[in-house]
């Protein structure tokens, strides 16, 4: 995707949430385990299939330190880059749990 469509997809993202109080933005992040290259694989492997049916966003991979030990992760943003799929988030109560 080239830069010029992030920043009007950004541009487009912005004006919609304009009149709302708050943006929605979230990072799914996906900690690698076990067989990290055949973990990498399913992971890009899914990214395509989304592709395939219209879903596109950005994602990224990296490292972060956890002590003296670093974990590899892969992260979906879920953000203004989201097209094809909309983020709905839901708050309820659990039965007997005040909120």
């Amino acid at each position: 995707m080239s830069k010029r469509m992030k920043n009007e997809w950004k541009k487009e993202f912005e004006k919609e949430m304009e009149d709302k109080e708050t943006l929605v933005e979230a990072t799914l992040v996906i900690p690698a385990r076990g067989d990290v290259r055949e973990q990498i694989r399913h992971i890009h492997n899914a990214e395509m299939e989304l592709m395939k049916a219209g879903v596109e966003f950005d994602s990224g991979h990296g490292f972060t330190l956890k002590g003296k030990s670093r974990i590899k992760e892969h992260d979906w943003s879920l953000d203004w880059s989201l097209r094809g799929a909309k983020l709905v988030f839901q708050r309820f109560k659990k039965k007997g749990v005040k909120v």
